[in-house]
């Protein structure tokens, strides 16, 4: 009788645990979506590492709003080092490639320690994240970095922060959803224990 009682709890908990794992398999097939929607515009897998920066974050909107305006910065700060970069190696200055990717990445990360107090900008592993995402699309989109042409980086940070946007919101519908669930199932909890509690003696 034990043994089938425990089965039957466990049973039950993952019955009440079930509809966790299916609406985050369903919200997360919306990101692959959004790529397909867009003609590949938005960037799957940069969605997916904003989602899980959200969560790392802390799981509210005002998190998500700083993730994402640190993903910008991050995109932006990429697209400087593209653009110094590209000055540097350029007729005229003809810096060893090597030597200006580095003083150039050294120099931007230099300036974005300064905004490590900065209201929703703080999060600097964030704006390490967002150009990371920026730095892979750009390569794997097989675009170059010119000073000439800032409009081949441009459109790339645009790409990643839109992409983080969807993450984000993705994630937010998320964590609200598990988090009504969880309130309504320990509120259904609460209901049955007090059904099944015995009256107390007069």
């Amino acid at each position: 009788y034990h043994s089938t009682n425990m089965q039957e709890n466990n049973m039950d908990k993952f019955l009440k645990y079930l509809p966790h794992p299916i609406f985050v398999g369903v919200m997360a097939a919306f990101i692959p979506l959004a790529q397909q929607l867009t003609g590949g515009y938005i960037i799957a897998w940069a969605g997916f590492a904003a989602c899980a920066c959200y969560f790392i974050a802390g799981c509210t909107i005002k998190d998500g709003i700083n993730v994402l305006a640190c993903w910008a910065a991050g995109a932006a700060a990429s697209m400087s080092i593209f653009w110094g970069f590209g000055a540097l190696t350029a007729e005229g200055m003809a810096w060893n490639p090597t030597v200006a990717l580095c003083f150039c990445t050294g120099f931007v990360t230099f300036l974005a320690m300064f905004f490590e107090n900065a209201k929703f900008l703080q999060l600097i592993p964030q704006w390490f994240i967002g150009a990371a995402c920026m730095f892979a699309f750009h390569s794997l989109a097989g675009a170059t970095a010119t000073a000439a042409n800032p409009a081949s980086y441009l459109d790339s940070g645009v790409r990643v922060v839109l992409s983080c946007a969807v993450g984000q919101t993705v994630a937010c519908v998320i964590a609200i959803g598990r988090t009504k669930y969880a309130a309504m199932m320990a509120a259904g909890s609460d209901t049955d224990d007090s059904t099944d509690a015995e009256p107390e003696a007069a």
